[in-house]
Parts: structure tokens; C-alpha cells; sequence
């Protein structure tokens, strides 16, 4: 019996048992999201290790720029399709599915067209030596990526954990598997451009395999122009999203250099390995909240519940590495890396915060505010782009780990989204996690008794009572023969 199949509408008790049975359906497969994470990490952690001991700071700072440029081209021209495919109501036909196929071709074509057109002048801008060049050659990785997604999204609507986890890791796998070859043999940063178009080669039979499909071309006017009408909307917030990603090359770049853009990246690039979690858990919330998307009261105490999730989870996690990070960078990625320290803590805070309003965005996006979720986007890049301009030649490259703590305040403009639409959850509790957790991040700067405020904040009532709820509401949800409760 599929997901959809035993959500039935109608009759209070119903919805309980229903919704209950989908919760022990994704918790069921935490084993699958565990093994994902620390197969994903080590992974990454062993590519970068090799990569970034080879190409030195100023070679990653080529490649950086470059991906920031093709993650802003994806994320803008691509990204909502594959999430307007996972959450559409109903099945998806064989031609939708062909109509969603030939646009994602179409898009990509044209996208791919003006990257190669604009990259000689976005070389000039960001004087980086090498990344017009691997722009060029990483543009071609777009349209094999677009051919991926409507299969994956199939994936996803069935939230086929284990599919999606052998999706990502065997073509992570190819990745690292073509682009150390390449680097050691001394290609240089072409050589992770070339890995990603190895990369999607891999990722598309792999993904219709799973899906139990094949590739095929279609047309459904009214699905298209619905598809267009989502994604005009998501795109909006993709674009102003994106933008941050822009802000290391085009804004540092020309100010401080290669190297200083390498070492931004590399900063951001550990913490995105450490914070996979906050990807995966985002995309689990699309469909697992998807049926509670018009009772309020519901999906306010699932956002609530994923935030306090989130902030433990990240937080742990960020806190480890900063703490002990400094004794482990020199020896695996050499000693030229640890300049990332002096930005490590601001960047830590940053995703702390992202990924503690994540389940936010995912609400946003099931009720249909991606224009309101584009209005914070905005806001938030636009604070870090313009503390960035005049803090970057001011205080070097300190000055954008001040630009992506000034741009914090603007979450409070998502959390007044919510609260106008009253599913807004309860800060009282989270935003005690959150300060202890900043004030551990900064103990270069404190003091080594900061280290302390992260435990006393776990320790002081009532954090211990709501973490074992917690730990207990997991565990039911992971077990079906134990009893659940209706939350």
C-alpha cells in the first residue's frame, strides 16, 4: 500500500492513524538518513582532503566562484520544477511526466547558451585567474542534472529514503572517483568541472532505474503552464537565495583575491558537509508535511518540533568542529587552511540560523508564499551584500563573516510571515538553544569559558524534559510496534 493510499480524508481518528503511519514511515528509515550522512560526509571528506591539499586555496577559489555561478544558473532556471513535481497532488501520467522532461530540456539548452555567452565578462569582474574557464566546461553538467530530476522526483513521492540515498551517494561516489584522478595528474580546478558532468552522466540511468521508469518526451499545456505559474514564484526566491552565493566571488574576489575566495568557500563547503542533515530533513518535510498543509494548529506543532530538531542536531555538530577543527585542519588539509578559522564561527552561526528556520521555508512553500519567501530572500542577501561591500575592504576577510551575522536580524521577517498565517511555532525555548549555541561558537574571542554555555543551556530547566520528549516522540515514530501518541 503506497503513502498516498493510506492517507484518507475525513473523521478525526482516521487523520490520526493516517498521519501517524506516515511519520513511522519516514522515521522507520532513519537508519537509511544515518548511513546516508556519514557515507555522504566521509565521502566529501576524503575528496576535499585530496583536492584541496593539491589545488591550494587560490585553485579552489576558481572552482568555487565557478559553482557559485552554476549552483545560481540551477537553483534559478531548474530548481522548481523537481519540487513542484514532489508535491503535486494526485499521480503524475506518463505525460506529465514527458512535458516536465521536455521543458527542464528546453530550460537547460537555453541557460547553458547564456553562461557560455556571459563568462568572459564575468571572469574580467571577479579577476580570478582559471574560472572563466571552468565555468565554460561545468555549464555542460546543467541539462544531464535537468534530465535526473523528474525521475528523482518520482523517488521522492514515494519517499523512497533508500532510493534517494543510492542516488546521491553512487553518483557523489563518481564524482570524487573522476575528479581526484584528474587533479592528481595535475589538470588543475577543470578537473572538478569535468567530475561534474561525470557525475550527472551517472546520476540519470541510476535515478530512472530506481524509478522504475525511462526518459521520455511529452506535452501537457494546462501542466505546463501550472508548472510555470509554480515555478515563476520559486524561482523568484531562488534568485534572490542564490544571489548570497555570489556575494564570496564578485564581492571578495576582487578585493582580497583568489585565495581569500578559496578559503570562504572551503569554510562554507565544511560546513555544507557537516550540515547535510539540514538538506535532507528540508526535503523529507515537502512530502511528510504536505498532507497537514491546511490545519494550522498541526503543521505550526510539526515546524516547531523539526526547529528544535534542527538546532540540536546542527548544533552539535558545529560546535565539535569549531572546538576541535583547529587541531584537525593542518594535518588533513595542511596548514594554508587555517585561515577558515577566522571566518569559521561567523559562517557556523549562519547556517545554525538557516537551518534553524528551514522548516519555515518548508511551510512556506507547501502553502503557496514563494513570493513572500523570494520578499525575505531578497532582504537577507541584499544585508549580507551590502555589509559585505563595505566591510570586506575594511576588516578583509573577517569582514564577510561580520556581513553574515549582520544579515541575521532579517529572519525575523520569515518568522512575521508565519505568524500573520498563525502557524508560527514557539521560539521561548529554541531561541535559548541558539544563543548558548553562538556564545560556544565564539570562545577564540570570549574566552575558553563559553565552551560552557551550550551545556548549561541543555542542563537548565526545562531543556532536559523537552529533549526527552523528543528523544521519546523519535523513538516511537522510528519503532511501529511501540505505541504513538496523537500529537
Amino acid at each position: 500500500m503506497t503513502v498516498d493510499q493510506r492517507i484518507v480524508v475525513g473523521g478525526v481518528a482516521e487523520e490520526a492513524r493516517s498521519a501517524s503511519a506516515l511519520r513511522r514511515h519516514i522515521f522507520s528509515s532513519s537508519y537509511t538518513v544515518a548511513l546516508r550522512l556519514i557515507t555522504t560526509f566521509a565521502l566529501k571528506l576524503v575528496g576535499v582532503l585530496i583536492i584541496s591539499r593539491i589545488l591550494g586555496p587560490a585553485g579552489y577559489g576558481s572552482y568555487v566562484a565557478a559553482y557559485g555561478v552554476y549552483m545560481f544558473a540551477l537553483s534559478v532556471g531548474l530548481g522548481g520544477i523537481p519540487v513542484f513535481l514532489t508535491r503535486r497532488e494526485g499521480a503524475l501520467t506518463s505525460r506529465q511526466i514527458g512535458a516536465a522532461t521536455a521543458f527542464l530540456f528546453i530550460a537547460s539548452t537555453l541557460i547553458v547558451l547564456l553562461v557560455e555567452a556571459l563568462s568572459g565578462l564575468l571572469g574580467a569582474y571577479a579577476n580570478i585567474p582559471g574560472f572563466p574557464e571552468v565555468l565554460r566546461i561545468m555549464a555542460f553538467a546543467l541539462p544531464l542534472q535537468a534530465l535526473s530530476m523528474p525521475a528523482q522526483a518520482l523517488v521522492e513521492r514515494r519517499l523512497d529514503l533508500k532510493g534517494v540515498a543510492i542516488i546521491e551517494l553512487s553518483t557523489l561516489a563518481g564524482y570524487y572517483a573522476c575528479a581526484m584522478p584528474l587533479a592528481l595528474a595535475g589538470v588543475g580546478p577543470v578537473a572538478l568541472a569535468y567530475a561534474l558532468i561525470f557525475q550527472y552522466l551517472l546520476a540519470a540511468p541510476i535515478a530512472y532505474a530506481i524509478a522504475r521508469t525511462w526518459p521520455r518526451l511529452g506535452w501537457d499545456p494546462p501542466f505546463v503552464f501550472a508548472m510555470m505559474r509554480f515555478v515563476g514564484g520559486f524561482s523568484a526566491a531562488n534568485f534572490v537565495l542564490q544571489l548570497r552565493a555570489l556575494v564570496n566571488p564578485f564581492l571578495v574576489g576582487p578585493v582580497l583575491g583568489a585565495t581569500s575566495v578559496g578559503v570562504i568557500g572551503m569554510t562554507i563547503g565544511i560546513l555544507e558537509a557537516l550540515t547535510q542533515i539540514r538538506t535532507i530533513l528540508w526535503r523529507i518535510a515537502v512530502a511528510a508535511f504536505a498532507p497537514f498543509r491546511d490545519d494550522g494548529p498541526k503543521l505550526r506543532r510539526l515546524i516547531g518540533e523539526g526547529m528544535e530538531i534542527q538546532i540540536l542536531a546542527i548544533g552539535a555538530i558545529v560546535l565539535g568542529f569549531g572546538w576541535v577543527g583547529e587541531l584537525i585542519v593542518p594535518s588533513l588539509f595542511g596548514a594554508r587552511w587555517l585561515p577558515i578559522f577566522r571566518v569559521y564561527p561567523y559562517i557556523a552561526l549562519s547556517y545554525l540560523m538557516m537551518s534553524t528556520f528551514s522548516m519555515h521555508t518548508v511551510a512556506l512553500t507547501l502553502v503557496n508564499c514563494n513570493w513572500r519567501l523570494a520578499g525575505f530572500q531578497g532582504l537577507n542577501a541584499l544585508a549580507l551584500a551590502v555589509i559585505a561591500w563595505f566591510a570586506v575592504p575594511a576588516f578583509g576577510i573577517e569582514g564577510y563573516g561580520y556581513a553574515e551575522v549582520g544579515a541575521l536580524p532579517t529572519y525575523w521577517a520569515l518568522h512575521h510571515i508565519l505568524a500573520r498565517r498563525q502557524i508560527a511555532p514557539s521560539f521561548r525555548l529554541a531561541g535559548v538553544w541558539c544563543m548558548a549555541v553562538a556564545i560556544g561558537l565564539f570562545w577564540r574571542q570570549i574566552g575558553p569559558l563559553a565552551i560552557a554555555a551550550p551545556f548549561a543551556a541543555l542542563l537548565a530547566p526545562p531543556s532536559p524534559a523537552r529533549i526527552l520528549a523528543i528523544a521519546s516522540s523519535l523513538g516511537r515514530r522510528a519503532n511501529p510496534k511501540l505505541p504513538a501518541t496523537q500529537s
